[in-house]
C-alpha cells in the first residue's frame, strides 16, 4: 500500500514521509481529481484507491482485513463501518457488532475504496458534486455494473470530527459551493429512480460457511447488533437502520443474479426474477371470508418454501418466468403468471391446479 496525501488547507503531515504529496486549493473530492489529472500514470498503477479523510483512526487490524477481502473478492466500491463513538451523519455507516458486512447501494463518501474502473468511471463527477451528492451518482453507478457495495462491520473506524466543521467546509464556503444544492441535483437526475437512497440488501455473518441474511432475518441481525448504539444514539437508531432493509424498487433486488455475488456466495445462474422472490418475505392466501394467510413466507435458494406448512405449498421454482409452487410429490399446485408492483412492492396472483376457482395471492410484506 503506499500512501499520497493530498492538502487543501495548511496542514502539513510530510514527517510521515508519504510516497506522495500535493496541494490542491478546494475540497478533498476536487483536490483528488486534480491530483490524478496532474499524475495519470498514478490511475494506472494502482488496482484500488481508498480515498480517506484526516479525521478517521483506524487500526491496522482494520486495514489489513480490508484489503484481504478486497484482494480475495474485489469489490467495486467499500468502506469500513463507524465505530458506535464516532460522529455521524447516515445512520447505516455504523458498525454492526454481529455481522462481517452489509451488502448495500451506498457508501458515504468519508472513506470510500473504490477499483480503478469504478474511480475513474466517478471521477468526472468529483468537481460536480464536491462534498455532497456524490453518493447519488455512485448508487447509479452500481446499477449501471450490475454491483453492489459493501459497509464492513468486522473492520471499523472512528470518526472524530463532527459533519459541517474543518477547512473542508470553510474551503467550499470560500468558493460559493453550495452542497445542499449539489445534493438535491445530483438526487433529481440520479436517485430519482431508485425511490429511497439507502438499501441494505444483505448481510454476511462472520463464519466459517456464511449464509446471505435477508428480509426479517437480516432484520433480526440488525436489532440485535445494533442494541449498542441505543445508549449513546438513542432508541431511534434501531428503527432507522432496519427501515434501511425495506425496499423502495425492483432494481438492486436483482443482486443475487449479479456475477460477483454469485462468485462470494458460490451461486448459479439465479434469474433477477428468482432473486426478487429470494429476497423478500411475503403473504400468502385467498381472498374469501375466513380464508387465513401465512404472514411470513420465504422461498430460500434451495428451492423451498419456509414459514408455511402445507402439503400442496412446500417447493418452489421460476418457469416461463411465472413462478411455480410445486406440493409434497413436486407436482404443480399454482402458477402465479400474473405480476404487478405499486412503488417497488410486488403483487402476485396464480390459480390453483387442482381447482381453476381458486386463486392464490402473494403480496411483499
Amino acid at each position: 500500500m503506499d500512501i499520497a496525501f493530498i492538502y487543501y488547507d495548511d496542514s502539513n503531515f510530510s514527517e510521515d514521509s508519504p510516497d506522495y504529496e500535493a496541494f490542491f486549493e478546494g475540497t478533498k473530492l476536487t483536490g483528488i481529481k486534480k491530483f490524478l489529472d496532474t499524475n495519470p500514470n498514478i490511475l494506472e498503477n494502482y488496482d484500488y484507491f481508498w480515498l480517506f479523510e484526516d479525521d478517521l483512526v483506524i487500526s491496522h487490524e482494520t486495514a489489513d482485513g480490508i484489503i484481504s477481502f478486497i484482494n480475495k473478492y474485489r469489490p467495486v466500491l467499500s468502506a469500513p463501518s463507524l465505530t458506535a463513538d464516532s460522529f455521524y451523519t447516515h445512520p447505516v455507516m455504523f458498525q454492526n457488532i454481529d455481522l462481517m458486512l452489509r451488502g448495500t447501494d451506498f457508501v458515504e463518501c468519508m472513506s470510500p475504496i473504490m477499483s480503478r474502473e469504478f474511480l475513474r468511471d466517478t471521477l468526472k463527477e468529483f468537481e460536480a458534486y464536491p462534498i455532497w451528492g456524490i453518493e447519488y451518482y455512485w448508487q447509479h453507478l452500481l446499477w449501471e455494473k450490475r454491483e453492489l457495495a459493501f459497509i464492513y462491520d468486522k473492520y471499523p473506524i472512528s470518526h472524530t470530527r463532527p459533519t459541517g466543521h474543518g477547512s473542508l467546509y470553510k474551503n467550499a464556503e470560500g468558493k460559493n459551493i453550495n452542497h445542499i444544492e449539489d445534493n438535491a441535483i445530483a438526487q433529481e437526475l440520479y436517485g430519482k429512480k431508485f425511490n429511497k437512497y439507502i438499501n441494505v440488501l444483505f448481510g454476511m455473518q462472520d463464519n466459517f460457511n456464511p449464509s446471505i441474511l435477508v428480509s426479517d432475518d437480516l432484520r433480526e441481525y440488525i436489532d440485535s447488533g445494533s442494541r449498542h448504539l441505543v445508549k449513546l444514539h438513542g432508541d431511534h437508531i434501531i428503527p432507522c437502520l432496519k427501515n434501511d432493509t425495506y425496499f423502495a424498487n425492483s432494481l438492486f433486488t436483482q443482486f443475487l443474479s449479479f456475477q460477483r455475488i454469485q462468485e462470494i456466495f458460490g451461486l448459479h445462474d439465479i434469474t433477477p426474477l428468482e432473486s426478487q422472490l429470494i429476497v423478500r418475505t411475503w403473504s400468502f392466501g385467498r381472498i374469501e371470508p375466513h380464508a387465513e394467510w401465512a404472514k411470513k413466507l420465504k422461498f430460500d435458494i434451495s428451492g423451498n418454501i419456509r414459514g408455511y406448512n402445507n402439503s400442496n405449498e412446500r417447493y418452489w421454482k421460476v418457469i416461463d418466468d411465472n413462478l411455480v409452487i410445486l406440493g409434497d410429490d413436486k407436482m404443480t399446485s399454482t402458477v402465479f403468471n400474473h405480476i404487478s408492483q405499486d412503488n417497488g412492492k410486488f403483487y402476485l396472483q396464480g390459480e390453483h391446479k387442482k381447482s381453476s376457482n381458486m386463486i392464490h395471492y402473494l403480496k411483499e410484506t
